[in-house]
Protein backbone atom coordinates (compact mmCIF):
# COMPACT_ATOMS: atom_id res chain seq x y z
CA UNK A 1 0.00 0.00 0.00
CA UNK A 2 1.34 3.43 -0.97
CA UNK A 3 -0.05 6.48 0.78
CA UNK A 4 -2.07 8.66 -1.60
CA UNK A 5 -1.74 12.44 -1.54
CA UNK A 6 -5.18 14.07 -1.42
CA UNK A 7 -5.93 17.74 -2.03
CA UNK A 8 -8.84 19.04 0.06
CA UNK A 9 -11.11 21.30 -2.01
CA UNK A 10 -13.14 23.73 0.08
CA UNK A 11 -14.06 26.49 -2.36
CA UNK A 12 -17.66 27.66 -2.78
CA UNK A 13 -18.02 26.68 -6.44
CA UNK A 14 -17.20 23.64 -8.55
CA UNK A 15 -15.34 25.87 -11.03
CA UNK A 16 -13.00 27.29 -8.39
CA UNK A 17 -12.35 23.81 -6.97
CA UNK A 18 -11.48 22.50 -10.43
CA UNK A 19 -9.13 25.43 -10.99
CA UNK A 20 -7.27 24.56 -7.77
CA UNK A 21 -7.19 20.92 -8.77
CA UNK A 22 -5.62 21.80 -12.10
CA UNK A 23 -2.91 23.85 -10.37
CA UNK A 24 -1.86 21.03 -8.05
CA UNK A 25 -2.64 18.06 -10.29
CA UNK A 26 1.01 17.05 -10.79
CA UNK A 27 1.51 16.74 -7.03
CA UNK A 28 -1.54 14.76 -5.94
CA UNK A 29 -3.16 11.37 -6.45
CA UNK A 30 -6.73 12.31 -5.56
CA UNK A 31 -9.00 15.08 -4.27
CA UNK A 32 -11.63 15.51 -1.57
CA UNK A 33 -14.60 17.66 -2.55
CA UNK A 34 -16.02 19.28 0.58
CA UNK A 35 -19.63 19.62 -0.55
CA UNK A 36 -20.50 21.26 2.78
CA UNK A 37 -18.45 24.28 1.62
CA UNK A 38 -20.29 24.67 -1.69
CA UNK A 39 -22.92 27.28 -2.41
CA UNK A 40 -26.38 25.70 -2.36
CA UNK A 41 -26.93 26.00 -6.11
CA UNK A 42 -23.62 24.23 -6.79
CA UNK A 43 -24.99 20.97 -5.34
CA UNK A 44 -26.87 20.51 -8.62
CA UNK A 45 -23.54 19.92 -10.39
CA UNK A 46 -22.05 17.44 -7.91
CA UNK A 47 -22.38 14.38 -10.12
CA UNK A 48 -20.37 16.02 -12.87
CA UNK A 49 -17.35 16.71 -10.65
CA UNK A 50 -15.54 13.32 -10.76
CA UNK A 51 -15.37 13.19 -14.54
CA UNK A 52 -14.08 16.76 -14.75
CA UNK A 53 -11.60 16.20 -11.93
CA UNK A 54 -9.85 13.38 -13.82
CA UNK A 55 -8.47 12.01 -10.53
CA UNK A 56 -10.16 9.76 -7.94
CA UNK A 57 -12.39 11.93 -5.75
CA UNK A 58 -13.86 11.72 -2.24
CA UNK A 59 -17.33 13.13 -1.61
CA UNK A 60 -17.58 14.67 1.87
CA UNK A 61 -20.46 16.57 3.46
CA UNK A 62 -19.09 17.39 6.89
CA UNK A 63 -21.44 18.45 9.67
CA UNK A 64 -20.70 21.54 11.73
CA UNK A 65 -20.49 19.31 14.82
CA UNK A 66 -17.58 17.51 13.13
CA UNK A 67 -15.74 20.68 12.17
CA UNK A 68 -17.49 21.18 8.83
CA UNK A 69 -20.01 23.71 7.56
CA UNK A 70 -23.17 21.71 6.95
CA UNK A 71 -25.94 22.82 9.33
CA UNK A 72 -28.98 21.10 7.83
CA UNK A 73 -30.67 17.91 8.97
CA UNK A 74 -29.55 14.37 8.17
CA UNK A 75 -32.31 14.00 5.60
CA UNK A 76 -30.97 16.95 3.62
CA UNK A 77 -27.44 15.64 3.95
CA UNK A 78 -28.46 12.22 2.64
CA UNK A 79 -30.05 13.94 -0.35
CA UNK A 80 -26.69 15.56 -1.15
CA UNK A 81 -24.93 12.21 -0.89
CA UNK A 82 -27.59 10.60 -3.08
CA UNK A 83 -27.25 13.33 -5.68
CA UNK A 84 -23.49 12.86 -5.79
CA UNK A 85 -23.77 9.08 -6.10
CA UNK A 86 -26.62 9.08 -8.62
CA UNK A 87 -24.34 8.85 -11.66
CA UNK A 88 -24.83 5.10 -12.16
CA UNK A 89 -22.28 4.68 -14.93
CA UNK A 90 -20.27 1.73 -16.10
CA UNK A 91 -17.28 4.08 -16.24
CA UNK A 92 -15.80 4.45 -12.71
CA UNK A 93 -14.12 7.72 -13.71
CA UNK A 94 -17.56 9.32 -13.80
CA UNK A 95 -18.31 8.34 -10.20
CA UNK A 96 -16.80 9.42 -6.91
CA UNK A 97 -14.18 6.85 -5.90
CA UNK A 98 -14.84 7.33 -2.17
CA UNK A 99 -17.55 8.65 0.12
CA UNK A 100 -16.76 9.91 3.62
CA UNK A 101 -19.39 8.84 6.18
CA UNK A 102 -19.08 9.45 9.90
CA UNK A 103 -18.99 6.40 12.14
CA UNK A 104 -22.46 7.25 13.52
CA UNK A 105 -23.98 7.68 10.05
CA UNK A 106 -26.48 4.94 9.24
CA UNK A 107 -28.28 4.97 5.90
CA UNK A 108 -28.40 1.60 4.21
CA UNK A 109 -29.59 3.15 0.94
CA UNK A 110 -26.47 5.31 0.61
CA UNK A 111 -24.20 2.45 1.65
CA UNK A 112 -25.88 0.01 -0.76
CA UNK A 113 -25.56 2.53 -3.59
CA UNK A 114 -21.87 2.99 -2.84
CA UNK A 115 -21.36 -0.78 -2.91
CA UNK A 116 -23.30 -1.11 -6.20
CA UNK A 117 -21.20 1.60 -7.89
CA UNK A 118 -17.87 0.34 -6.50
CA UNK A 119 -17.44 3.40 -4.28
CA UNK A 120 -15.25 2.86 -1.21
CA UNK A 121 -16.53 4.03 2.16
CA UNK A 122 -14.35 6.01 4.56
CA UNK A 123 -15.72 5.81 8.13
CA UNK A 124 -14.53 8.92 9.88
CA UNK A 125 -14.33 10.41 13.32
CA UNK A 126 -13.12 13.97 13.81
CA UNK A 127 -12.49 14.13 17.52
CA UNK A 128 -12.50 17.47 19.33
CA UNK A 129 -9.96 16.39 21.94
CA UNK A 130 -6.99 14.01 22.13
CA UNK A 131 -7.85 10.30 21.82
CA UNK A 132 -6.52 8.06 24.59
CA UNK A 133 -6.85 4.65 22.92
CA UNK A 134 -6.16 5.20 19.24
CA UNK A 135 -6.04 1.59 18.06
CA UNK A 136 -9.31 0.68 19.79
CA UNK A 137 -11.02 3.81 18.45
CA UNK A 138 -9.90 3.08 14.87
CA UNK A 139 -11.19 -0.50 15.04
CA UNK A 140 -14.56 0.64 16.39
CA UNK A 141 -15.06 2.97 13.41
CA UNK A 142 -15.41 0.09 10.96
CA UNK A 143 -18.85 -1.08 9.92
CA UNK A 144 -17.49 -3.72 7.53
CA UNK A 145 -14.13 -5.18 6.57
CA UNK A 146 -14.14 -3.18 3.33
CA UNK A 147 -14.40 0.18 5.13
CA UNK A 148 -11.43 2.51 5.55
CA UNK A 149 -11.28 3.92 9.08
CA UNK A 150 -10.32 7.58 9.38
CA UNK A 151 -9.41 9.11 12.73
CA UNK A 152 -8.50 12.79 13.00
CA UNK A 153 -7.77 14.20 16.43
CA UNK A 154 -5.97 17.19 17.95
CA UNK A 155 -2.79 16.75 19.96
CA UNK A 156 -1.98 19.03 22.88
CA UNK A 157 1.62 17.79 22.93
CA UNK A 158 3.99 15.64 20.88
CA UNK A 159 2.78 12.65 22.89
CA UNK A 160 -0.29 12.53 20.63
CA UNK A 161 1.88 11.71 17.63
CA UNK A 162 3.94 9.25 19.67
CA UNK A 163 0.76 7.40 20.61
CA UNK A 164 -0.28 7.31 16.93
CA UNK A 165 2.97 5.58 15.98
CA UNK A 166 2.46 3.10 18.81
CA UNK A 167 -1.14 2.42 17.82
CA UNK A 168 -0.51 1.51 14.18
CA UNK A 169 1.47 -1.53 15.32
CA UNK A 170 -1.90 -2.94 16.47
CA UNK A 171 -3.71 -2.30 13.20
CA UNK A 172 -2.37 -5.02 10.93
CA UNK A 173 -4.93 -6.03 8.32
CA UNK A 174 -7.00 -2.86 8.78
CA UNK A 175 -7.23 -0.05 6.25
CA UNK A 176 -6.93 3.27 8.04
CA UNK A 177 -6.18 6.97 7.82
CA UNK A 178 -4.74 8.74 10.85
CA UNK A 179 -4.36 12.53 10.99
CA UNK A 180 -2.89 14.16 14.07
CA UNK A 181 -4.06 17.77 14.00
CA UNK A 182 -2.45 20.91 15.33
CA UNK A 183 1.15 22.09 15.43
CA UNK A 184 2.30 18.85 17.08
CA UNK A 185 0.87 16.76 14.28
CA UNK A 186 2.22 18.20 11.03
CA UNK A 187 5.02 15.62 11.01
CA UNK A 188 2.37 12.90 10.93
CA UNK A 189 1.43 14.18 7.47
CA UNK A 190 5.04 14.19 6.24
CA UNK A 191 5.60 10.70 7.68
CA UNK A 192 2.16 9.30 6.80
CA UNK A 193 3.85 6.49 4.84
CA UNK A 194 5.70 5.48 8.00
CA UNK A 195 2.35 5.54 9.82
CA UNK A 196 0.82 3.28 7.17
CA UNK A 197 -1.96 5.78 6.52
CA UNK A 198 -3.82 5.21 3.23
CA UNK A 199 -4.29 8.92 2.54
CA UNK A 200 -2.52 12.12 3.55
CA UNK A 201 -4.62 15.28 3.29
CA UNK A 202 -3.03 18.42 1.87
CA UNK A 203 -4.38 21.93 1.29
CA UNK A 204 -3.82 24.80 -1.11
CA UNK A 205 -1.46 27.56 -0.02
CA UNK A 206 -4.39 29.99 -0.27
CA UNK A 207 -6.46 27.94 2.18
CA UNK A 208 -3.54 27.59 4.60
CA UNK A 209 -2.80 31.31 4.55
CA UNK A 210 -6.46 32.29 4.82
CA UNK A 211 -6.89 30.09 7.90
CA UNK A 212 -3.45 31.13 9.27
CA UNK A 213 -2.49 27.46 9.69
CA UNK A 214 1.05 27.48 8.28
CA UNK A 215 2.32 25.54 11.31
CA UNK A 216 -0.43 22.91 11.13
CA UNK A 217 -1.18 22.11 7.49
CA UNK A 218 0.92 21.39 4.41
CA UNK A 219 0.41 21.97 0.71
CA UNK A 220 1.17 19.21 -1.83
CA UNK A 221 4.03 21.07 -3.52
CA UNK A 222 5.89 21.53 -0.24
CA UNK A 223 5.23 17.89 0.66
CA UNK A 224 6.96 16.75 -2.52
CA UNK A 225 9.51 19.49 -3.22
CA UNK A 226 10.80 19.99 0.33
CA UNK A 227 10.27 16.55 1.87
CA UNK A 228 10.52 14.32 -1.21
CA UNK A 229 7.31 12.55 -0.22
CA UNK A 230 7.13 10.36 -3.32
CA UNK A 231 10.51 8.82 -2.45
CA UNK A 232 9.83 8.09 1.23
CA UNK A 233 9.59 4.35 1.88
CA UNK A 234 9.96 1.88 4.73
CA UNK A 235 13.77 2.08 4.47
CA UNK A 236 14.01 5.88 4.37
CA UNK A 237 16.04 7.19 7.31
CA UNK A 238 14.30 9.91 9.32
CA UNK A 239 16.13 12.80 10.95
CA UNK A 240 14.75 16.00 12.41
CA UNK A 241 15.09 19.16 14.43
CA UNK A 242 13.35 19.55 17.78
CA UNK A 243 12.28 22.77 19.42
CA UNK A 244 9.23 24.72 20.42
CA UNK A 245 7.01 25.82 17.51
CA UNK A 246 9.64 24.57 15.07
CA UNK A 247 7.39 23.85 12.09
CA UNK A 248 8.62 26.85 10.08
CA UNK A 249 12.31 26.12 10.69
CA UNK A 250 14.68 26.51 7.73
CA UNK A 251 16.63 23.39 8.77
CA UNK A 252 14.56 20.98 6.61
CA UNK A 253 15.33 23.13 3.56
CA UNK A 254 19.07 22.83 4.19
CA UNK A 255 19.25 19.14 5.08
CA UNK A 256 16.71 17.76 2.61
CA UNK A 257 18.47 19.56 -0.25
CA UNK A 258 21.71 17.98 0.94
CA UNK A 259 20.19 14.50 1.07
CA UNK A 260 18.84 14.91 -2.46
CA UNK A 261 22.10 16.28 -3.83
CA UNK A 262 24.07 13.33 -2.45
CA UNK A 263 21.47 10.69 -3.30
CA UNK A 264 20.83 9.79 0.37
CA UNK A 265 17.57 7.99 1.14
CA UNK A 266 16.59 10.18 4.09
CA UNK A 267 14.18 12.89 5.15
CA UNK A 268 14.63 15.67 7.71
CA UNK A 269 11.49 16.85 9.50
CA UNK A 270 10.50 19.53 12.03
CA UNK A 271 9.37 18.25 15.43
CA UNK A 272 7.62 20.70 17.74
CA UNK A 273 7.58 19.55 21.36
CA UNK A 274 6.89 20.76 24.88
CA UNK A 275 10.05 19.16 26.32
CA UNK A 276 13.26 17.47 25.24
CA UNK A 277 12.27 14.25 26.99
CA UNK A 278 8.98 14.18 25.07
CA UNK A 279 10.92 14.57 21.82
CA UNK A 280 13.28 11.74 22.74
CA UNK A 281 10.34 9.42 23.39
CA UNK A 282 8.83 10.30 20.02
CA UNK A 283 12.17 9.80 18.25
CA UNK A 284 12.53 6.33 19.73
CA UNK A 285 8.94 5.34 18.91
CA UNK A 286 8.93 6.73 15.35
CA UNK A 287 12.42 5.47 14.56
CA UNK A 288 14.28 8.75 14.07
CA UNK A 289 18.01 8.17 13.55
CA UNK A 290 19.07 11.49 15.09
CA UNK A 291 17.94 15.06 15.56
CA UNK A 292 19.29 18.57 15.92
CA UNK A 293 18.32 20.54 19.01
CA UNK A 294 17.38 24.20 19.11
CA UNK A 295 15.90 26.60 21.66
CA UNK A 296 14.57 26.17 24.25
CA UNK A 297 15.88 22.59 24.66
CA UNK A 298 19.65 23.02 24.25
CA UNK A 299 20.34 22.94 27.97
CA UNK A 300 17.47 20.62 28.80
CA UNK A 301 18.83 17.92 26.48
CA UNK A 302 22.26 17.75 28.15
CA UNK A 303 21.27 15.36 31.01
CA UNK A 304 19.82 12.98 28.38
CA UNK A 305 23.08 12.72 26.43
CA UNK A 306 24.92 9.44 26.98
CA UNK A 307 27.92 10.16 24.79
CA UNK A 308 29.87 13.01 23.21
CA UNK A 309 31.67 12.78 19.89
CA UNK A 310 35.15 14.20 19.50
CA UNK A 311 34.27 15.66 16.12
CA UNK A 312 32.82 19.12 15.63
Amino acid sequence: MSTKVCLVLAEKTIEKNLALLKRYKNYIDMAELRADCLNQNEILFLRKFPEKAEVPAILTVRRKSDGGFFTGGEGARMTIFARGLAYASGDPSKNFAYIDLESDFAASGIEDAAAAFGIQIIRSLHAKKPVSNIAKTVKELLHSETDIAKLAFPADSLNGMTEAFKAVKQLDGIRYIISVMGKYGITSRILSKKLGSEIVYTFSTEYIEKKDMQTELIDPITLHALYGFSHINKNTAVYGVIGKDINTSLSPHIHNKGFKRHGIDAVYVPVSATSAKEALTFAETAGLRAFSVTAPFKMEIIPEINGISGTS
